[in-house]
């Protein structure tokens, strides 16, 4: 494809009517680092946040319920919500922001920025970091399948002791790139995305187990204030130093 004819998929319409809205927005919360121009109206849509949720059109109650291991009520069929939290613009203005390929929106290492990058960009500091060989090894052999069916195995067998609850999500974790904003280059760090797969019920499976373990060990750190408490009451000596180690990714 011509350089010409990819520019002019990258370039957005601004043809969309300014939002006519009382809200005040925080453009300083979103970074555009890409090649991709965006209008002032669509980095407003962003700077609601990414963990922003426009209202749906519809609840989809046979869905919700599926979904949900205890479900607290019942709702008639496409039942529409009271109140929309976006209006038409800027539901259209998402859309768009949505059909953009060339670019993937994240959210930052610190600082909570709403981060806007190439895809390319993206996936070559991925796997720049990846084919680091004195962090990671490759694997030879693809076992998700195996170690699936094991894992269902010794699930089905707790399921028939009534030890276990069964869970239809069987997806593994994936990773994603967390820009360094701060940093020369942008470099990205590497998170593990568990959610939606079947690594949270098992942890919290897992935990009931060993949660009793944690009175019985030293050094058991449960939340942020025993750190501050801890650290508060240590007395240095004159050759002693406080050190604090900077988290390389995390999994």
């Amino acid at each position: 494809m011509e350089k010409k004819q990819i520019q002019q998929q990258l370039t957005i319409s601004l043809t969309t009517k300014s939002i006519n809205s009382k809200i005040t927005y925080d453009l300083s919360n979103v970074i555009n680092i890409s090649k991709i121009q965006l209008g002032q109206e669509q980095l407003k849509i962003l700077s609601k946040g990414l963990k922003f949720v426009s209202t749906p059109t519809a609840i989809d109650t046979v869905t919700t319920i599926a979904n949900c291991e205890k479900s607290l009520c019942t709702k008639s069929e496409n039942k529409k919500p009271k109140k929309f939290n976006m209006n038409k613009e800027e539901i259209k203005l998402l859309k768009e922001i949505k059909s953009i390929e060339y670019t993937v929106i994240v959210l930052s290492d610190k600082g909570d920025k709403i981060i806007i990058m190439d895809k390319n960009d993206d996936i070559n500091k991925i796997e720049e970091k990846l084919k680091d060989l004195n962090i990671y090894e490759q694997a030879k052999n693809d076992r998700t399948t195996t170690v699936k069916t094991e894992i269902n195995k010794n699930v089905t067998n707790l399921l028939k002791q009534n030890k276990y609850y069964l869970t239809s999500i069987d997806d593994f974790p994936k990773i994603r790139g967390q820009p360094k904003i701060l940093k020369n280059n942008t470099p990205v760090r590497i998170v593990t995305c568990s959610r939606d797969t079947l690594m949270p019920p098992l942890s919290q499976f897992i935990f009931q187990i060993i949660k009793e373990l944690r009175t019985t060990l030293n050094g058991v750190i449960c939340n942020t204030s025993n750190v501050v408490t801890g650290i508060a009451d240590i007395k240095l000596n004159q050759d002693d130093h406080l050190a604090c180690h900077d988290i390389q990714d995390l999994y």
